[in-house]
């Protein structure tokens, strides 16, 4: 024996199945995406860095993150919107000298240089998760000492 339906059941299992289906489960062209990655500067993984998404223009906005361990993940939360990027990386990278604080020269801290990125990385973001490894950038001949030293680097 066949057994009856209520049509407020039958509606209400049609409408959940109905938005299951067309409320998919991938990202859309205006939402931002994560995006996960190796960063590797000489052959050797950096260990402290920021790496950051650049758009083209206005229409989409500029992510960014943390480089630790020679790996980098930005949640979609925080992630850049599908497009072409420009990519940014600047390096922290301990001198072996100790310099004066600001403000209190007698209190000592380690210098750090600043290897940045120049050059043609980029990024081709797709509505998906994204990994974007890069791991041929060099170190340039621009080299300048101090507690804010810039290092330039380039992309192989």
């Amino acid at each position: 024996m066949a057994q009856k339906i209520g049509w407020r059941t039958f509606v209400a299992a049609t409408t959940a199945v109905v938005f299951i289906v067309f409320s998919g489960c991938g990202y859309g062209p205006d939402s931002r995406v994560p995006v996960q990655g190796k960063v590797m500067l000489d052959g050797a993984p950096v260990e402290d860095g920021v790496i950051s998404f650049i758009p083209p223009d206005a229409s989409h906005e500029k992510a960014g993150g943390t480089i630790k361990g020679g790996t980098y993940s930005i949640p979609a939360a925080q992630g850049p919107n599908p497009g072409t990027y420009r990519v940014e990386v600047v390096v922290r990278k301990k001198t072996g000298k100790q310099v004066g604080t600001p403000g209190d020269p007698e209190v000592k801290m380690d210098e750090v240089a600043e290897i940045g990125t120049t050059g043609n990385l980029t990024a081709d973001v797709k509505a998906k998760a994204n990994t974007f490894d890069f791991t041929d950038l060099r170190a340039g001949a621009e080299v300048k000492q101090g507690p804010a030293a810039r290092v330039r680097a380039v992309g192989d």
